[in-house]
């Protein structure tokens, strides 16, 4: 197995090369090279299939040949966490990337760079090539085939092994992060033919969407696969590896914003081009610092030797986009339009200001230590400081876009005395300026909605999309405020007595233990009964794992309409029967959740395809500025 399976890397490697040398051939003449690339690049996607599948059936059988296989995989491991173990190591992960990034390759050329094609689509599949190429050179390097006798990397986490979530969550990510590769490329293609037009902005935006939601549900599912098993009672600490998937996130989500049908103003070729060449770097700075151990972080994998490869491609990716940028032959600036484009604006340049604040509070304790071996934190308080700010005014900008875009105002006065009557209320009740702006807000984007909807301002699918889109993001903006008010109460307690938090009795009803083949698990029965709700039985746990010598908590969550209520167990005492239990109230975690799939459902069904249109031809600098 260790031969084939390096020997496909190989293959990946050089077909892939082969492939974006034909695709450079075929950018500068049509003909033969366009079909020879496009049926080697097929070829290199099968060969990265191939190790892929190699592998798994390494980790499936527990073959004795390949170290990686033995690290991963227990003896009673289930078989999902076997197959699901192909990306919870290093060099495993990096195989699951390379099927991602050259399926990305290949559906790209299927559908974006057809023969005919303008060549800077050409261009743009043979980028994508090379992106495969790259990271089938770190993927040799990693030597996620290497035998027994060879030791590389280190046992993955059992928080990999304890949740079914990670099938999916990881698949998700690397998804979204490699379909980001296709903006970039269509970036490199057009800024270095000087080639816009109507056909590169609709596939532009249709690679941009097929990127932002699964890297969307990616993160979100993230966050609560954290809230479900970590037991610590949050989902989003701001640790480094976390706001590294944030990034490129937020760059889509400009990128969205401005390559949209109805957002192509306010010098949206520019902000397009731009973002599209930031996207995949950022994806390239995640993938280092998740890999090379320059941070610390619970999801980071183990320490290996790919850190200055890593850097080595992420200044790559940022120097080429740089040095395309700076030689593209840009029409020239389109003006604002007015007010109208006013929120537009705002929101680009709030959300680029998110993200280079992310990016700095995220890089610089590893920066300080090298610089000066000092060490400083830069966590949660610092970050919510900073951002709640710029959250509030993008917030605003959002509720007040589509009144200042249509410069319709019947129905305002209404969406208005909403908003004043929101903002007068949360000020009594919470007493709390952040959750009262974002609430008021908030509530005024709901009424614009259902104002706009009963004035049938809404009829086309994308302003409907956009609506329902925007209504999620104001539903989490409150949650996200309101869910920080955490009401946490601790106890030890015996059998039969009962401890209080936030208005919610839980009653320690036993104590149990079992041992499994891979784990010990210790269980607390608990009662909960919340005012006149049923009251429930939940079971918190503690597992702990014997070969990794871990323990991991199990919390239970008693989700309701307006809260949840958490309890962990921290530690049993069986010849007591007593436990020691953290029971947390968290406010609008359901309500957070619900926003996130508002926020998708919007975003697919503005940007789903309608009729189709005659395309016109890719553009020229000039001709994109007479037609400005």
């Amino acid at each position: 197995m260790t031969l084939a399976g390096t020997a496909l890397l190989i293959a990946v490697m050089v077909l892939s090369g082969t492939s974006a040398g034909a695709w450079w051939a075929a950018a500068r003449r049509t003909g033969d090279p366009a079909r020879m690339a496009r049926l080697l690049g097929w070829a290199s996607g099968a060969a990265a299939l191939a190790a892929a599948g190699v592998m798994i059936v390494a980790l499936v059988t527990g073959t004795s040949s390949l170290a990686y296989a033995q690290r991963a995989v227990e003896p009673g491991m289930p078989l999902y966490y076997r197959v699901t173990a192909l990306w919870a190591g290093t060099e495993g992960s990096l195989l699951l990337w390379l099927v991602v990034s050259s399926g990305v390759a290949v559906w790209f050329a299927a559908v974006t760079a057809q023969p005919g094609s303008h060549r800077s689509r050409h261009v743009a599949a043979a980028v994508l090539q090379c992106i495969v190429v790259a990271f089938a050179v770190v993927a040799v390097v990693a030597q996620p085939f290497a035998g027994m006798g060879d030791e590389v990397g280190a046992r993955p986490s059992p928080l990999l092994q304890d949740h079914p979530a990670m099938g999916v969550h990881p698949p998700l990510l690397y998804a979204g992060f490699a379909l980001l590769g296709a903006p970039f490329a269509l970036a490199v293609g057009a800024a270095s033919t000087g080639s816009w037009g109507t056909a590169w902005w609709r596939s532009l935006h249709r690679w941009t969407l097929l990127a932002w939601i699964p890297l969307t549900a990616g993160i979100a599912l993230g966050a609560w696969w954290s809230y479900a098993v970590l037991g610590w009672g949050g989902y989003w600490a701001w640790d480094p590896v976390e706001n590294a998937s944030l990034l490129p996130w937020l760059a889509a989500t400009v990128l969205l914003h401005s390559a949209g049908r109805t957002t192509r103003r306010a010098n949206a070729l520019q902000w397009a081009t731009t973002l599209a060449l930031a996207g995949y770097p950022l994806v390239v700075i995640a993938t280092f610092l998740t890999r090379s151990g320059v941070v610390a972080s619970v999801h980071t994998f183990s320490v290996s030797p790919l850190g200055p490869l890593l850097a080595g491609l992420a200044a790559t990716a940022c120097a080429a986009a740089i040095f395309v940028a700076v030689r593209a032959s840009w029409p020239s600036p389109v003006p604002e339009r007015g007010i109208e484009d006013v929120p537009l604006v705002v929101h680009r340049w709030g959300v680029v200001a998110v993200l280079l604040i992310v990016l700095a509070g995220s890089l610089l304790p590893a920066v300080v230590e090298a610089v000066s071996n000092a060490r400083v934190s830069v966590g949660p308080p610092w970050f919510e400081t900073v951002l709640s700010p710029i959250g509030l005014v993008l917030l605003a900008a959002m509720a007040a876009g589509p009144w200042l875009r249509s410069g319709e105002r019947g129905g305002l006065t209404v969406a208005m005395a909403v908003l004043a009557v929101a903002a007068a209320v949360l000020a009594v009740v919470t007493r709390d300026l952040a959750l009262t702006s974002a609430g008021a807000l908030a509530a005024f984007v709901v009424a614009s909605a259902v104002v706009r909807g009963l004035q049938r301002r809404l009829a086309s699918r994308a302003a409907m999309g956009s609506t329902l889109s925007h209504v999620g993001v104001a539903i989490g903006a409150v949650a996200l405020v309101w869910s920080g008010m955490v009401q946490v109460s601790e106890r030890t307690v015996g059998v039969g007595e009962a401890m209080e938090a936030g208005g919610v009795t839980a009653v320690l009803v036993a104590v149990d233990e079992t041992v499994e083949e891979r784990r010990t698990v210790e269980m607390a029965r608990v009662l909960i009964a919340r005012g006149n709700a049923p009251v429930q039985e939940v079971q918190p746990e503690l597992r702990w794992y014997h070969e990794h010598d871990a323990v991991l908590a199990g919390p239970a969550i008693d989700a309701q309409l307006w809260a949840d209520v958490y309890v962990t167990v921290l530690g049993v005492d069986h010849s007591a029967q007593r436990a020691t239990l953290r029971v947390a109230v968290n406010p609008m975690m359901p309500w957070l959740w619900a926003s996130v799939v508002l926020m998708m459902a919007g975003v697919i069904v503005a940007g789903a395809p309608g009729r189709p249109r005659h395309e016109l031809p890719s553009a020229s600098p000039a001709a994109v500025r007479s037609s400005a």
